[in-house]
């Protein structure tokens, strides 16, 4: 049974760095905001959330 993380994170800085440390944190199962400079946040949910 695969456990789900309940915590939320919030990654600022839409580049390379903060989309893959995002990616990386939501394939974790943590539920992940991207914050950039000119976009509107963007959540992303776990897999199976």
């Amino acid at each position: 049974m695969e456990r789900v993380n309940t915590k939320n994170v919030i990654v600022i800085g839409s580049g390379i760095a903060g989309t893959a440390s995002a990616f990386r944190l939501w394939q974790s199962g943590y539920h992940v905001t991207l914050l950039g400079r000119r976009s509107n946040p963007r959540a992303l949910r776990p897999p199976g959330a």
